[in-house]
């Protein structure tokens, strides 16, 4: 999974159609890992609470089967990650600062 940020995302002759398409190569900056143990950086999701539980829906396989009730407990467990970050629900995630 890593080798699409690095060395993939600055090498132009990795994804060609990309450069074709206007795509420039880059290089990454930082990577956000969600599911952390230890999460050490925090999204603030309050504004898009309802756009995320409907996209989150869309994957009928995944979550489809999943009673009505869940959506409370989700947003139980983003309140719970948002406590004293100033806002009412977080998204939270392990960041690494990449030195390249």
């Amino acid at each position: 999974m890593l080798d699409a940020v690095y060395p993939l995302a600055r090498d132009r002759l990795a994804y060609p159609d990309l450069v074709d398409g206007g795509l420039l190569p880059h290089k990454v900056k930082e990577l956000l890992f969600w599911g952390a143990e230890q999460p050490n950086y925090f999204s603030d999701v309050s504004h898009t609470w309802d756009l995320k539980i409907a996209a989150l829906r869309c994957h009928k396989s995944q979550v489809g089967h999943f009673p009505k009730t869940w959506e409370d407990g989700f947003k139980t467990m983003h309140a719970t990650r948002a406590k004293d970050k100033g806002y009412e629900l977080a998204e939270a995630f392990y960041r690494v600062e990449l030195p390249f």
